[in-house]
């Protein structure tokens, strides 16, 4: 396949598209100026017809016909430009379909998603593995001071400190007003910034006697100091719950707070679940029917009477005649082809094309479509339905 012909053509297909919307646009934004100034000419025509001037008549009447004229031309040009546009992505659509159906490229591109997959599943576990910890760090915490009222005293006064400091720091930076020399910050009201750097100052004092109470706590009762800092750490960066927003009388409820953070908590997790489930049904779509699968998948397509198929399941029979129908030609280009060539390090080259990253990232796509769509209907069999949450997927290009 000459990539980099198909590439030339793919990017002049979409260079042109883009200049196509962008036409479309500008006739659409023409087009309601034209609405607006034929309102203003039949108001004009009204008038006209009130006043009983025939030649104001005649003038109107012209003006409103040229309106609508040009109405109807741009109207016309648009639907034109929009049938091009439609034309336009179902060639380029062609051009990736191109590239999907080489036996070569379309190898190449399961290898790569197979680890692109493998590498978002390995970090999700991590992250999630992290989270899980952190997480158990404010459990654990919270079930020792739900049993010592006093020093639950002192992480209200940790994160009645870290509320304020908050409040006054971002007072601060609107009374910034920096130098010419874009380095030496200035303050609009001088004495305002020396008050709100006192209270700041005097803020994190507070909080650090608490902090020491809490790790002279720790220290007696054997408990990990570390894991108590992180613990009320990670309740500052969640955001500790007001009992009272009063600025005047800034009050934390603790437990609320520490409820807040293992929510939070829940919320991650079952997203990294989530993550998790939607790479490994990728790795099963590219996978798994090229393996030991296919046989049974092709039993299945013939028992399917007593129920309608779903919309993925047709996919993945798609997938399957395709794959086969690729096999059989990568079959024959190899038993044609005697040189010894690296098949990594040329899709590796071919990867330099937009045509193949793109047709990757259809790909792509297409499996995690048909991901979510599985874990909807199997939430339990994916974890995703068992930390009482809705959750937050902490989706990344990965």
């Amino acid at each position: 396949m000459e990539l980099e012909i198909l590439n030339e053509e793919y990017n002049y297909l979409n260079e042109v598209l883009k200049n196509t919307k962008s036409d479309v646009d500008y006739l659409k934004e023409k087009l309601m100026e034209l609405k607006q100034d034929k309102i203003i000419y039949q108001a004009e025509y009204i008038r006209a017809g009130r006043s009983g001037d025939p030649e104001k008549i005649k003038k109107a009447e012209e003006d409103v016909k040229k309106v609508n004229d040009r109405i109807k031309y741009m109207k016309g040009e648009a639907d034109k430009k929009l049938k091009r546009t439609v034309a336009l992505q179902h060639r380029i659509d062609g051009k990736i379909d191109e590239i999907r159906r080489d036996p070569e490229i379309g190898g190449q591109i399961d290898i790569a998603l197979t680890k692109r997959y493998e590498r978002g599943i390995k970090k999700a576990n991590t992250e999630k593995e992290e989270e899980i910890k952190n997480k158990k760090k404010v459990t654990d915490f919270k079930d020792v001071i739900s049993n010592h009222p006093s020093l639950q005293n002192n992480v209200k006064g940790i994160l009645t400190a870290s509320v304020l400091i908050k409040n006054f720091e971002k007072e601060l930076k609107s009374l910034e007003n920096p130098s010419v020399n874009g380095q030496d910050i200035e303050y609009k009201d001088p004495a305002k910034a020396t008050e709100l750097q006192t209270k700041i100052q005097q803020a994190t004092e507070k909080g650090n006697k608490n902090y020491l109470i809490i790790v002279e706590f720790a220290r007696k009762n054997g408990i990990n100091i570390d894991d108590i800092i992180s613990a009320v750490n990670k309740i500052i960066e969640n955001g500790p719950v007001l009992s009272s927003k009063d600025p005047n009388n800034i009050s934390v409820d603790v437990m609320a707070s520490f409820a807040k953070s293992e929510q939070i908590s829940n919320k991650k997790i079952k997203g990294y679940n989530k993550q998790i489930a939607r790479y490994e049904i990728g790795l099963n779509e590219i996978n798994g029917w090229k393996q030991n699968n296919i046989e049974q998948t092709e039993e299945q397509t013939q028992m399917v009477t007593a129920e309608k198929p779903k919309w993925y399941q047709f996919i993945k029979r798609f997938k399957i005649w395709n794959y086969q129908r690729q096999q059989s030609r990568l079959n024959d280009y190899e038993a044609t082809n005697q040189e010894n060539t690296d098949n990594t390090n040329q899709f590796t080259d071919s990867l330099k094309w937009g045509v193949v990253r793109d047709a990757m990232n259809i790909q792509q796509k297409e499996d995690m479509k048909i991901a979510n769509k599985i874990m909807k209907e199997n939430p339990e069999e994916y974890n995703i339905n068992d930390l009482g949450d809705r959750a937050e997927d902490n989706e990344e290009d990965r």
